[in-house]
């Protein structure tokens, strides 16, 4: 049986640091080859020898005629991008313009489930949107006015079930039970077969629903473009999303309907139609609508957000030097607003950091920015980052958010070279240097279970093998940065360094069965990253989130930035990139695919040391001898004469693989496969 046992806290303090990993990390990705510290770290973080080999799906490195032959995603005529990473044209501001006396965060994020009810808006209305102080005392009162009415889409034909969430309680399964009406519906239904008078209809009702309804509904396997970026859309696709709500909204199903649906595949299920077997039934149907809920991608989405802003209220002592602001922005927004035109001056965004903040009565610039959402290894993602870039840059704050671990499944050597091309492209961009892209994420909570989180209502367990990770809620990794940026600050103020503070406690655990049925922690991350993995993470620009083995911590590997070097802020005491001029005229914009490459900068790849230290582990001998070599030897093969139909059609194939559509697996007994891929290399 799957379960939980009690965190063994490591400390009170919201940050802690251990010097043996501290080291140990230090060696990996500053070139120290202190041996002592390499042992800790493979002591904490894991061997790369008990890792399963990669899967042999999801590879990359198909043919192009492979890759052409898959549809694209059959999207209608898009705005011409003539300047694909975009530009601003308005003048930056002066470093005495920014009037940053303290050190004030602003963190986007679907706080409303905006996505999910199809709100979109850009330009003007973005930069209008309120600025939302949060602090402790008032957190409760903050995610109150964040209430919001959700129709869950479920099932193929959209059946959805309406939940409204006033509160942070809102979120728990004993509110759902009480409040949602589904619930009311099935229990009901419970009390029937346990009335002598009353089980004969109740049985006949649950025989003809067996027969009507054998298919168990499940949540969409797609995620919610509150929080991630869409995939399987090009850059000059996303300006189509505004005003296209209406027809991807479902409408709340009748209770009685969603009942049947729910309760039928358990009926078929049932061994015998007796009274007993049929209350068996029902209380299995109970625990499957409960996850049909908690596991949706747009409800997780928000108690994922809701839970992350109570995280950051009691981790980051907030005071009238250190403040946080929120903006109710979704992932899905953010791209639109980017992808709009290519000059940014126009964007909402930037005119919601520049404008408002730095006028005559604003507050002030921002010292960081953090966007709670993931974005994937595509070239439209590429050049949405470039864009982000630009911004940051422009109001002189980092701007962190995070990446789909799924790009370790492929080698970087291996990528298709449209992402080679536009990723390379993107981290040899000046304004790289203020991008923060951290991997993977960590648990925010344990799952509800009789050992772990009790449900009162009835006998809940969350956790089942079949949904594996996909079925608990995980935090975005920028929430450790943003956390160890607020201890930075308030232990150094303004002569803080970054690296002073790594790590933090107190994360949240769960139990599970292995295979040979014995009782393994999981790691706090849904990537256990060991050496190899990090060395994976460090060379493609990225921030490493450690899971300590046997602690309830984890720890930032890196305060890198895209570009490799350590990320700018008001911390480094260097000026400005210089800012690239406004092209003479679109037509004269270079597409990333046309772009001819200087990679000397990203190419350090974490520096010369990184791959000396290890290649000198011997734990990878088939890994590449050197990263800048091979990445010359990519870039290489990749020059020449660009045919940008060709490059169109590749993308299109690139970019259905991501497409969204389809419903999650059901529970069938068998383990999730990312799951059963975390046990092996435990």
């Amino acid at each position: 049986d799957a379960g939980g046992a009690p965190d063994e806290p490591a400390g009170s303090d919201p940050a802690g640091t251990d010097t043996n990993t501290d080291a140990a990390l230090a060696a990996l990705l500053g070139g120290n080859d202190d041996d002592a510290g390499l042992d800790a770290l493979l002591g904490a973080i894991g061997s790369d020898e008990d890792m399963p080999a990669p899967a042999a799906e999801g590879e990359a490195n198909e043919t192009e005629d492979e890759m052409s032959a898959i549809p694209g995603d059959g999207a209608g005529d898009e705005r011409k991008v003539d300047q694909p990473f975009g530009f601003i044209s308005a003048p930056r501001p002066a470093p005495e313009d920014l009037r940053r006396t303290g050190f004030r965060m602003a963190i986007f994020g679907d706080f409303t489930g905006r996505a999910a009810r199809g709100l979109i808006e850009t330009g003007d209305a973005l930069a209008a949107r309120r600025a939302i102080p949060l602090d402790v005392d008032t957190v409760e009162e903050v995610i109150e006015g964040f209430a919001t009415d959700l129709v869950l889409p479920v099932g193929p034909d959209g059946a959805g079930i309406r939940v409204s969430l006033k509160e942070l309680d809102a979120l728990h399964p004993d509110e759902l039970f009480d409040n949602v009406e589904i619930f009311a519906g099935i229990s009901g239904l419970r009390q029937r077969l346990k009335s002598a008078s009353l089980a004969p209809a109740a049985l006949d009702q649950l025989r003809k629903w067996g027969e009507a309804h054998g298919q168990r509904l499940a949540p969409p396997r797609r995620k919610s473009a509150g929080s991630s970026v869409p995939a399987n859309l090009k850059l000059g696709a996303f300006q189509q999303l505004i005003g296209d709500s209406g027809g991807r909204l479902t409408q709340a199903s009748p209770i009685d309907d969603m009942v049947a649906r729910i309760i039928g595949p358990h009926v078929v299920e049932a061994p015998n139609p007796d009274a007993a077997a049929m209350l068996t039934a029902v209380d299995d149907a109970l625990s499957s609508a409960m996850r049909l809920i908690l596991h949706h991608p747009e409800f997780q989405s928000v108690e994922a957000l809701w839970r992350s802003l109570d995280f950051l209220a009691r981790r980051i002592e907030t005071d009238t030097k250190l403040t946080i602001d929120l903006y109710d922005v979704s992932a899905e927004e953010l791209a639109v607003d980017l992808a709009a035109g290519d000059d940014l001056s126009e964007s909402g965004l930037l005119k919601l950091l520049a404008d408002r903040p730095l006028g005559e009565e604003g507050p002030g610039g921002y010292s960081a920015l953090f966007g709670l959402y993931t974005f994937e290894e595509t070239p439209p993602h590429a050049e949405l980052l470039a864009r982000v870039a630009q911004v940051a840059a422009h109001v002189d704050a980092p701007f962190f958010t995070a990446i789909s671990p799924g790009f370790l499944d492929v080698a970087k050597e291996d990528r298709h070279p449209l992402v080679a091309k536009a990723w390379d492209t993107l981290r040899g961009l000046p304004e790289a240097a203020y991008l923060g892209i951290a991997s993977p994420r960590f648990l925010l909570r344990r799952p509800y279970g009789q050992r772990t989180e009790p449900v009162d209502a009835f006998d809940f367990e969350e956790f089942t093998e079949s949904e594996g990770l996909s079925g608990m809620l995980w935090a975005n990794p920028v929430l450790l940065v943003a956390v160890l940026l607020g201890a930075g600050w308030s232990k150094h103020g303004k002569e803080m360094s970054l690296g002073s503070v790594m790590s933090i406690n107190d994360i949240p655990f769960h139990f599970v069965r292995d295979r040979h049925g014995d009782q393994v922690a999981l790691p706090h991350t849904e990537r256990n990253l060991t050496t190899s993995k990090v060395r994976d993470v460090v060379t493609r620009g990225f921030q490493p989130v450690l899971s300590i083995r046997g602690r309830d911590e984890i720890r930032l590997g890196s305060f890198q930035s895209l570009a490799g070097e350590e990320i700018r802020g008001r911390w480094t005491g260097v000026p400005m990139p210089p800012k690239a001029p406004p092209p003479v005229t679109p037509a004269a914009a270079a597409r990333p695919a046309d772009i001819e490459m200087e990679i000397a900068a990203p190419g350090d790849d974490g520096g010369a040391d990184l791959d000396a230290l290890l290649a000198g582990l011997g734990s990878d001998a088939g890994e590449g001898e050197g990263g800048d070599a091979d990445l010359d030897a990519l870039l290489a093969g990749l020059g020449g004469a660009d045919d940008t139909g060709g490059d169109d059609a590749d993308l299109d194939a690139l970019l259905a693989g991501f497409d969204d559509a389809g419903t999650g697996p059901s529970d069938d007994g068998g383990m999730d496969p990312e799951l059963a891929a975390l046990l092996e290399g435990l």
